[in-house]
């Protein structure tokens, strides 16, 4: 009987990159639980957007924002890992129930609550060393993340995977950014000007991908990301660095700048983020055999549903426009 209720209903389920594409039907109760589970994964990361978007950031938002991610990261991943397979059916590509795209989402969820790390740190002006360790970490996530999305259909995709190669791009310019500074302090200026000219390249890139990431259609806000503010001081900040190292070295120190930059050999030993373990809780042992046995699913009803399926007219699912977060102030991190 359990076998029986489990498929008698049909769910529908919208995905989050299907834009304009009909919802999911299936008619099995763990697609319903599934999706139920992966939505409350997705309000975690929308809840911390809208609470990094505000004008005035405080300590409690910034543990809440970091918290919030790591929560949703361990959800998508016990979804991913322990419950998605017992579908009745394997998960349409590019779906939230797609295991690349879950992964995605894990490893995006990481790399944001790191972001959150890293404006910590810049602002407690803790050493350049484990800035550029934290930054060159967060640029592997999203690089990461990237890649798990390379064999689906772009015209899905594409918007998201542009905003993940803008991130990985300019985080991997921060990481430079600072590396680069910590090099002069260690009077390494010929170093410190290459690696400092290679995160400006890395940077006018990630403005080229931004541009990119406005023009691509598909799933995704509208944010114009070079426009916000923590973008442009970071780029001010950066120009600052780069003047003053070949400055110091043009008067100073007299260093040969070196064609490659040297290898950045940083591990980041604090504020990687791991998802927060997440489990789905066991069946209540109210739910015996003897309540199972209690709902009585008669021929002729299971008749009716078949017939009501193909009868009945089904109303479209309407779309929930979902409003941009506005950036009002630079708050140090940027969450999708």
């Amino acid at each position: 009987m359990a076998i029986t209720l489990k498929t008698f209903f049909k769910f529908k389920w919208t995905q989050t990159l299907y834009v304009g594409k009909p919802p999911l039907v299936e008619d099995d109760a763990e697609f319903d639980f599934v999706n139920m589970g992966i939505n409350v994964a997705l309000w975690y990361t929308k809840h911390a957007a809208k609470l990094a978007a505000q004008p005035e950031l405080k300590m409690e938002d910034a543990k809440e924002i970091h918290s919030c991610l790591k929560k949703a990261a361990g959800m998508f991943k016990e979804f991913k890992d322990n419950q998605a397979g017992k579908l009745k059916n394997p998960p349409q590509k590019c779906s939230d129930l797609d295991p690349n795209v879950l992964e995605c989402y894990i490893m995006c969820c990481q790399a944001e609550a790191q972001e959150v790390t890293i404006a910590r740190a810049v602002e407690k002006k803790h050493k350049d060393s484990l800035i550029a360790a934290l930054a060159n970490e967060t640029s592997k996530y999203f690089q990461q993340a990237d890649h798990m999305l390379n064999s689906k259909d772009q015209i899905i995709v594409g918007k998201w995977r542009k905003y993940l190669q803008l991130k990985e791009k300019f985080y991997k310019s921060y990481a430079l950014c600072y590396y680069g500074s910590g090099l002069l302090s260690d009077e390494k200026c010929g170093d410190s000007v290459r690696c400092l000219m290679d995160s400006n390249q890395a940077f006018e890139e990630t403005d080229k991908l931004c541009k990119e990431y406005i023009t691509t259609k598909g799933a995704g806000s509208t944010i114009r990301p070079h426009e916000h503010a923590f973008y442009r001081n970071f780029q001010k900040d950066l120009q600052r660095k780069l003047k003053k190292s070949e400055s110091e070295n043009g008067f100073i120190y007299h260093h040969k700048i070196p064609p490659v930059a040297p290898n950045m050999s940083l591990q980041a030993t604090h504020g990687l983020v791991e998802p927060t373990p997440y489990t789905v809780p066991f069946l209540s042992s109210s739910w015996t055999k003897a309540v199972y046995a209690g709902f009585s699913i008669s021929k002729n009803v299971a008749q009716n549903k078949k017939s009501k399926v193909k009868t009945e007219k089904e109303g479209e699912i309407q779309n929930i426009k979902e409003p941009d977060i506005k950036v009002t102030k630079d708050n140090g991190c940027i969450v999708s």
